[in-house]
C-alpha cells in the first residue's frame, strides 16, 4: 500500500497516512458520552436528579433540524412542551417544575426518539411548568496534526472514508467514529477509470473502478435534499416532481446517507423520464445503468452464482457475518444500505445491496439487482417504482 486518504464527511476535511504510517491518532478536548449507535440522537440524565423547582437537561443532536422537547406525567399527559431549532452539538434546556412528582422528558429529532425519567421533588410557588432552551455546545472535537501540516479536525459521530491507494488500484471504507477501531482495506484488481480516478459531485466525492469495458462509480450515490419517509401502511412516495432532487435515509437518519448512500424512488432518479440509460441525477457524462449494463457487469464478474462474491466489500465491517464469499475483487465495494419499502418503512441494512436498473417492466415497475449477505449470488427481479434502492452510476 502507497498511502492512505482520510476523508472526514460530516466536516469536508481530509488528510493523508504515508505508507508504512497507518495509525492516525486524536487528541481529544471536552470528551462527551455520545451515544454509541448510528441513530446518533441522546439525552443525558437531568442534573440535579431528584430535583425541587428546576433542573437542567442535555440533548445531543447529531444535525441541524427542529427538536421537540416534552414532557408528561406517568398516564402520558404533556404537561409542557418546546420545539427548537438546533445545530449539531449538545442543546442545554431548563425544566421548571410545577409539583413534585415523577416525569418523562422526551426528546424527539428526524422522527428519533430518547427519553428519561426524572423526579421533582418539589414544584414553584405558582404550580406552573415550563421548559427553556439555553443554547448549545459544540460536538466534541478531536484534531490529528498530519505530516502535511494541515489541521485534520474530527468529533464522534463523523462520518468517515478511507480511500486506499495501492499502485493504481484504490480501496474505499466508510465508518462512523465512535472511538479506537482497525479497518480493513480490501484490494480489488481493477485500475480506477483512465482520466477519471475520481469525481467531484454536489460537494461529494466519488471514485470510480474501470471493470472491463465499463467505468463505474465506486460507490452510491448521496445527492439532493433528504425528505422524511413515513410508514403509511399503503405504497406510497414522499417524492414530488419539482425542482428539488428528494433522497431518502436509512431511518430518516443522514448519518446513513453518508455512510451507506442515499436511497431513491425510481421516477425521481430517473429525473421524471422513462427512457433506459438516461442521466437522471446521475452526474454529466454518466447515466444510470440499464438492466443491459447490469447483466455485463454481472456476466463479466463470473455470472448470477459467483458475482455478488466479487461485488461484495470484503468483511464484517458493515456486512453481518458471514458475508459469504465476499472478496470485492471488482472493487465496486457493494455494502449492506438495506432499502425503504413502498410503504415508507426501512429495512435490511447490514442484510441487502439493492440497485436501481433505469430499465421499465410494465408501467408500474422497474428492474433492480441485489445482493445478500449469505451467499454470492446476484439476484435479478423487479418491483414498483416507489421502493427505495441504492443508485449507481456508469459512465457514457
Amino acid at each position: 500500500m502507497d498511502s492512505i486518504v482520510v476523508h472526514n464527511l460530516t466536516q469536508l476535511c481530509d488528510t493523508v497516512l504515508y505508507w508504512p504510517d497507518t495509525s492516525l491518532n486524536f487528541l481529544s478536548v471536552n470528551i462527551h458520552e455520545i451515544n454509541s449507535d448510528l441513530n446518533g440522537l441522546k439525552i443525558f440524565q437531568n442534573s440535579p436528579n431528584p430535583f425541587c423547582n428546576r433542573t437542567s437537561i442535555k440533548v445531543y443532536t447529531p444535525g441541524q433540524s427542529s427538536l421537540n422537547l416534552y414532557v408528561s406525567d406517568l398516564f402520558g399527559r404533556n404537561v409542557c412542551e418546546i420545539r427548537q431549532d438546533v445545530n449539531r452539538g449538545f442543546q442545554e434546556f431548563t425544566f421548571i417544575s410545577g409539583r413534585s412528582n415523577i416525569y418523562l422528558v422526551t426528546a424527539e429529532w428526524l422522527g428519533l426518539k430518547k427519553s428519561i425519567k426524572i423526579v421533582s421533588l418539589g414544584g414553584n410557588s405558582d404550580g406552573n411548568f415550563a421548559i427553556s432552551y439555553n443554547g448549545y455546545e459544540e460536538y466534541n472535537k478531536m484534531e490529528s496534526q498530519p505530516k502535511s501540516g494541515n489541521l485534520f479536525s474530527v468529533a464522534l459521530g463523523d462520518v468517515l472514508k478511507f480511500a486506499g491507494y495501492k499502485d493504481s488500484v484504490v480501496a474505499v471504507v466508510k465508518s462512523v467514529l465512535f472511538g479506537s477501531k482497525d479497518y480493513q482495506l480490501s484490494f480489488g484488481i481493477y485500475p480506477p477509470c483512465p482520466g477519471i480516478p475520481e469525481i467531484l459531485y454536489s460537494g461529494n466525492k466519488y471514485f470510480t473502478v474501470q471493470i472491463g469495458a465499463q467505468c463505474w462509480m465506486q460507490e452510491s450515490l448521496n445527492y439532493g435534499t433528504m425528505v422524511n419517509s413515513i410508514n403509511t401502511g399503503v405504497s406510497h412516495s414522499e417524492c414530488s416532481n419539482n425542482s428539488i432532487v428528494e433522497k431518502y435515509c436509512y431511518d430518516n437518519n443522514p448519518l446513513n446517507c453518508d455512510l451507506y448512500g442515499a436511497f431513491y424512488d425510481w421516477d425521481e432518479m430517473m429525473m421524471y423520464q422513462a427512457t433506459p440509460g438516461v442521466t437522471g441525477i446521475c452526474p454529466s457524462g454518466f447515466h444510470l445503468p440499464t438492466d443491459n449494463d447490469l447483466t455485463d457487469l454481472v456476466n463479466y464478474l463470473g455470472g448470477d452464482w459467483v458475482a455478488g462474491g466479487n461485488i461484495k466489500e470484503a468483511g464484517t465491517g458493515n456486512w453481518l457475518n458471514p458475508n459469504t464469499d465476499a472478496t470485492n475483487e471488482s472493487g465496486f465495494t457493494a455494502i449492506p444500505s438495506g432499502y425503504r419499502t413502498n410503504n415508507g418503512s426501512f429495512l435490511s441494512q447490514q442484510y441487502y445491496s439493492y440497485i436501481w436498473s433505469s430499465s421499465e417492466i410494465g408501467t408500474g415497475n422497474a428492474g433492480f439487482r441485489y445482493i445478500y449477505y449469505n451467499n454470492a449470488i446476484v439476484y435479478q427481479s423487479n418491483d414498483s417504482k416507489k421502493y427505495g434502492y441504492s443508485v449507481r452510476c456508469i459512465k457514457d
